[in-house]
């Protein structure tokens, strides 16, 4: 039941990522605000998750942390540009 919930909190947390993923590429003025320190500790945070996943065999979850971890990565990258 763990895993499932896991698997399931994952991959609507990687379903919601996606279309920002999207927004923050097409229009980068959006992350006016943001700051690029802590993204880049949210970026940490989810390649951490995404490593735990593997070592507990969770290969669903692995794959669904990837949006993620991209999504604070670019948002790092681009409001330390701004």
């Amino acid at each position: 039941m763990i895993n499932l919930l896991m698997q399931i909190g994952t991959a609507l947390a990687a379903l919601a990522t996606l279309p920002q993923i999207y927004a923050v590429y097409k229009n980068r003025d959006i992350l006016k605000g943001y700051s690029p320190i802590p993204c880049f500790g949210l970026c940490l945070a989810m390649i951490s998750f995404g490593w735990a996943f593997y070592l507990m065999g969770n290969w669903f979850s692995v794959l669904c942390e990837v949006p993620v971890a991209i999504f604070w990565g670019l948002a790092s990258y681009y409001s330390w540009r701004l």
